[in-house]
């Protein structure tokens, strides 16, 4: 199903553009950065990014970046998804880049209250650094 869609597990450094160059996935040394420029608009668009992300990441204990420093409002059912998708996963940490520090906070909580090992950050060199301590 991921080749109908583009999306293949790829080297270091390798990056794979989904949604028209909108969202974007790479494996990094230590970890894997999803950047969007938008949310998903939908719960199949969510589908597509989420199956490229697992693509990439370990089976187990893997990191990810999750940059939304450029992308607005994402809908209900979406956050749903990925919150429960969050849950679900084996990774070791996730390090979430949003637009503010204001933004980080409300975040954080979120992650404690349900549990995920999720912390966010408006600053990209915090978050790797976090990622890898």
């Amino acid at each position: 199903a991921l080749h109908a869609w583009g999306i293949q597990p790829r080297g270091e450094g390798q990056m794979t553009e989904l949604l028209n160059g909108d969202a974007k996935v790479e494996q990094r040394d230590g970890y894997v950065r999803f950047w969007h420029g938008r949310p998903a608009a939908n719960l199949e668009e969510w589908g597509v990014l989420r199956a490229a992300i697992d693509a990439l990441l370990p089976e187990e204990g893997g990191c990810l970046v999750i940059d939304s420093r450029d992308s607005d409002y994402t809908p209900q059912d979406v956050q749903a998804a990925i919150w429960a998708w969050l849950e679900g996963s084996s990774m070791k940490r996730v390090a979430a880049l949003v637009q503010s520090e204001s933004l980080a906070v409300s975040l954080r909580m979120r992650s404690i209250a349900k549990g995920v090992q999720l912390k966010a950050f408006a600053d990209e060199g915090e978050a790797e650094a976090w990622l890898r301590g």
